[in-house]
């Protein structure tokens, strides 16, 4: 593997809506990915030896509901 973890779980929101306290999609709000930036290593070989470096990556960690702004066109 060229990374460290080699695999990274990721979330994805199954709806554009948010599901109700009655299980159904309600429009009117939208589900929107929480991310989190976290560090793995990556391996850079240089000769016969590897060396590994820092690099940041963005994932999806979750599903979170928010109220839309809607901005009115004058």
């Amino acid at each position: 593997p060229h990374r460290f973890p080699s695999e990274i779980a990721e979330a994805q929101c199954r709806h554009s809506g948010c599901i109700n306290a009655q299980g159904q999609e309600d429009s009117t709000m939208n589900s929107v990915a929480i991310q989190q930036e976290i560090l793995v290593l990556r391996r850079e070989p240089q000769g016969c030896s590897n060396s590994f470096r820092l690099e940041k990556m963005i994932l999806k960690v979750g599903c979170t509901c928010v109220k839309p702004i809607v901005h009115q066109a004058a």
